[in-house]
């Protein structure tokens, strides 16, 4: 009987133990986002053009489902907007379109709505309209936009075509293939590709035809036309080829932006002060389908995306701290650190909302020693894995670093701390943040208050050690628990 009260006890009191496990409050409202890519298209276009809306949050969990409105009335006389394809959801109202979408996945570039936008016969080149889209959703924070659209005189008018390559490892080379047609009422009698890479080629996969300034690459194409209702690509002979590095940052997705735009006829490229290549020259490759037979959803007028997206790429995070050292009452600093021994590079926050919290952030937490209150950070409180407010005198805490953390280096974050008393104490500074961490055991370390008797020396320095079991305070504070509840239980029963 007295051991099972004993248990119970116990368990009472080990529930509000620092750190213990509890369910994760709501963070911050997802933000929506609706992205339409297209400004405007010649009037004589009557066979329309394919964009593609796409959907999603940009931080926070989506919600299962959203609601896209797209009120265009003002532009009704002369555009009309509909859904490209026979979409579940949907319905039309005269120029008002609303549709209730699944959101399918929590990167948003994945998610699309193709709409078809299609001039009336009425319509006059040089004409401007503009018209009206948001997506909603219940305890989220709405996107809405008001867009400008102008109706052309007759022109070439290139889209590009976004994709999403899964898989991408550390240290690869990625082959990557632009695609673009031509959805305007006249031929463009040359095209200019560009494109910004995330990191720059080397010289063995630098074209002769192409020139290269940094990240930046534009390759001239002065006589390739191509006719309205024509699409073409890089030939799979001669792609783009990415250089993804081996220190990027795992669970990341990594950026190929690119262009078509139409060269005039008869005027010389001027590469200003970028250097071609001498690879063999990059080459183009007309489709045999035209746009108008197989209209495609992901055309975002002139510019296009590949996504690449990275695979695990472990670091090794390694967690330290200074001793704390001082007399009772004095205000001292607390410095843990987070450093990276590779191979991958770790995210901060980037300036993101910290309340976030995402998992493969760079984080410091720290478990504050007994023997000292925090009197001023820049981290935020941090209870039951929950992140709270700044604010003193808590006894945990969540710490960002707002930029990378790159192979090698390391980020140390001081907390100001007041000494209660002249007796020693421990804490615990755990790092996280990556996509694997190899060595897991070092991501912890204590953090002692070693105050000094009165009449000692000043503040020192040094380095915490890796621990591998539980924090002493907390080992104290279990058995001071354990001989509390025995008191409680002998206490009893000298009154039975």
């Amino acid at each position: 009987m007295r051991l099972r009260m004993l248990m119970a006890v116990l368990a009472g009191l080990l529930c509000v133990l620092p750190g213990a496990a509890v369910a994760r409050a709501a963070g911050p409202a997802p933000e929506l986002i609706v992205d339409l890519r297209s400004r405007g298209m010649p009037a004589g276009a009557v066979d329309g053009k394919v964009v593609a809306a796409r959907y999603g949050v940009t931080a926070g969990t989506p919600p299962p489902r959203a609601t896209f409105t797209l009120d265009a009335t003002a532009a009704a006389p002369w555009l009309r907007i509909t859904p490209a394809e026979p979409t579940p959801g949907c319905v039309q109202s005269d120029a008002v379109l609303t549709c209730v979408l699944e959101i399918a996945s929590a990167d948003w570039t994945r998610n699309v709505l193709p709409l078809r936008y299609t001039p009336s016969p009425d319509a006059e080149p040089g004409t401007e309209v503009t018209f009206d889209y948001e997506l909603t959703a219940d305890g989220a924070t709405p996107a809405g936009y008001r867009q400008g659209f102008t109706l052309t005189g007759p022109l070439p008018d290139l889209s590009a075509t976004s994709a999403h390559v899964d898989g991408v490892r550390a240290g690869s080379r990625v082959p990557v293939r632009p695609r673009f047609a031509n959805v305007g009422d006249a031929a463009a009698s040359g095209v200019l590709v560009r494109a910004t890479l995330p990191w720059a080629q080397p010289a063995r996969d630098r074209r002769s035809n192409c020139y290269y300034s940094g990240t930046q690459v534009q390759c001239p194409f002065p006589d390739f036309r191509l006719a309205p209702g024509e699409r073409a690509e890089v030939s799979s002979s001669t792609p783009v080829t990415v250089p993804v590095p081996s220190w990027v940052a795992g669970l990341t997705s990594q950026h190929v932006r690119y262009a078509v735009d139409p060269m005039p006829a008869g005027e010389p490229f001027d590469p200003g002060d970028a250097r071609p290549g001498t690879g063999p020259p990059l080459r183009l490759d007309r489709l045999a389908t035209a746009l108008a037979d197989a209209p495609d959803a992901d055309f975002l007028d002139s510019e296009g995306t590949f996504y690449l997206h990275i695979t695990a790429n472990p670091a090794d995070l390694r967690a330290g701290a200074g001793p704390v050292r001082g007399r009772p009452g004095e205000t001292v600093a607390m410095t843990v650190r987070l450093s990276n021994a590779g191979p991958a590079q770790v995210y901060g926050t980037g300036g993101q909302d910290e309340r976030w919290d995402v998992a493969t952030w760079a984080t410091l937490t720290v478990d504050v020693p007994a023997g000292v209150d925090v009197v001023s950070t820049s981290c935020f409180g941090y209870a039951g894995d929950v992140v709270g407010a700044r604010e003193p005198g808590l006894t945990r805490y969540r710490c960002f670093p707002e930029d990378g953390v790159d192979p090698g280096a390391s980020v140390a974050i001081t907390l100001r701390v007041r000494l209660r008393a002249a007796t020693p104490s421990v804490g615990v500074v755990t790092v996280a943040g990556g996509a694997a961490d190899p060595q897991p055991w070092n991501d912890t370390a204590r953090i002692e208050v070693r105050p000094y008797a009165a009449g000692g020396a000043g503040q020192g320095a040094g380095g915490g050690l890796p621990i591998t079991g539980p924090p002493a305070a907390v080992v104290a504070l279990v058995g001071a628990m354990l001989a509390g509840a025995g008191a409680l239980l002998v206490a009893g029963a000298a009154r039975r």
